[in-house]
């Protein structure tokens, strides 16, 4: 059967809110909190202890240069490892219910790491990326830049609508903006 566009879009449309929510709550509840889970799980509790110790407390003090090469890259790249132990069963199931839907959200998935990596990076360690100066990136830096200035909030880095719905967005004050016009996010 060949997939309409409207099986794609449908397919994308799930990915997307999915994938969103997902980062939210894994973002929220595992790299910021800690728990049951993250007393209970090494590698989650080591994931916990590189992003919400060292990557919000100890380096990146100030957001967009961390100056000790040991700190420069904990927790600003996307673990691949965990993706896929959490990614394979979740296809494969999907595969099992619907072909177009498990390749869509592949796709997104691997679109998604691929704008969390690019971007990311780019904030913490800013080069002469040539998406840097696109409106999309530039709110998705200022978005972020919020939340490591208030970790409560913008846990979503590159599909935001989770924290939209769960009422953790925070849209930039003022002195907000002032900071980071100072700081040049």
């Amino acid at each position: 059967m060949i997939p309409t566009s409207i099986d794609i879009a449908l397919s994308t449309a799930f990915s997307y809110v999915f994938l969103s929510v997902l980062e939210w709550f894994l973002h929220r509840y595992f790299m910021h909190r800690r728990n049951r889970v993250t007393a209970w799980s090494g590698f989650i509790k080591s994931t916990h202890y590189k992003h919400a110790v060292l990557h919000h407390n100890l380096y990146y003090q100030q957001f967009d240069h961390e100056p000790d090469p040991q700190g420069r890259y904990i927790s600003v790249d996307p673990d691949f490892i965990f993706t896929v132990v959490l990614a394979v069963p979740f296809v494969a199931a999907l595969f099992q219910l619907d072909h177009i839907l498990a390749l869509v959200f592949s796709v997104v998935l691997a679109l998604h790491h691929i704008i969390w990596f690019a971007a990311h990076r780019q904030m913490h360690i800013p080069s002469d990326a040539f998406f840097r100066k696109w409106y999309p990136y530039r709110w998705l830096a200022r978005n972020h830049w919020m939340h490591h200035r208030y970790r409560q909030v913008n846990y979503n880095l590159v599909f935001p609508l989770a924290d939209l719905l769960f009422g953790t967005y925070r849209a930039p004050n003022e002195r907000d903006r002032e900071l980071m016009s100072k700081n040049r996010v």
